[in-house]
């Protein structure tokens, strides 16, 4: 399927959307509470939404590093792809970080130091495939996931980055749109906009989601991502219709 993709024009990127991101209670973490996260009180457990409880691996331990080198090199040498990419998983919650490992040390830069390690590996095993990340806006990244990826850009890290600005309101993403790490970034490297198409019990309207669209073109960004699928798809004829 994926020559069939590349035959056709198409760019196969492959996704890691968990980054850093475990199912809690995944049987290959069972009994290796000593790789995860912990907040002040002790948990591990990290709530993604009701019913959906994660956990979080850390940055800072050799064996994680491995295990998502490893990961990214099988997929990069195994797979015809164009490109990888991290999402905002690829950093942690500010309330995590009271582990002993990382109580030792400072946490935005271990993030960007998995990165650097991440992009070397690629460098050595597969240098024609892309390093792409899809954060949130910077100072939201920052603060809450201590993804610092205007560093990651100015570094020459990432190859691409695809902004998530989720937004029902016009006037908010159009203040995100202006924000200087945007322009920034796209000095450097191309820049995407990730726009909200809906979600599964909340689908956007169309006609929000047109103004949504004309409003980041008209800001010079051609490049727009749509998620996800399940709510993109309804905005689109289907083949044959």
């Amino acid at each position: 399927m994926l020559a069939a993709l590349g035959r056709a024009g198409l760019e196969r990127v492959g996704w890691f959307e968990f980054g850093l991101m475990a199912p809690a209670g995944a049987p290959w973490l069972v009994g290796r509470d000593d790789l995860l996260l912990r907040d002040a009180s002790g948990s591990s457990l990290w709530q993604e939404s009701p019913g959906l409880n994660r956990v979080w691996l850390n940055p800072i331990l050799p064996e994680v590093q491995q295990l998502l080198e490893d990961l990214v090199v099988d997929a990069c040498t195994q797979l015809p792809l164009e490109a990888i990419q991290f999402d905002d998983h690829l950093g942690y919650p500010v309330r995590f970080g009271y582990d002993p490992a990382t109580l030792a040390a400072w946490r935005a830069e271990q993030v960007t130091a998995l990165l650097e390690r991440l992009r070397a590996a690629m460098n050595s095993a597969c240098p024609a495939v892309r390093m792409s990340v899809s954060p949130n806006p910077q100072e939201f990244s920052y603060s809450n996931y201590l993804a610092d990826w205007s560093s990651w850009v100015r570094r020459g890290l990432v190859d691409e980055v695809v902004v998530q600005i989720y937004r029902d309101n016009l006037a908010a993403l159009g203040r995100e749109l202006g924000h200087p790490s945007l322009a920034a970034a796209a000095q450097r490297v191309p820049v995407r906009i990730g726009l909200l198409a809906g979600l599964k019990s909340q689908p956007k309207d169309p006609a929000q989601l047109r103004r949504e669209l004309e409003l980041v073109q008209g800001r010079g960004y051609r490049g727009i991502d749509l998620f996800f699928y399940e709510s993109a798809r309804r905005h689109f004829s289907e083949p044959g219709r």
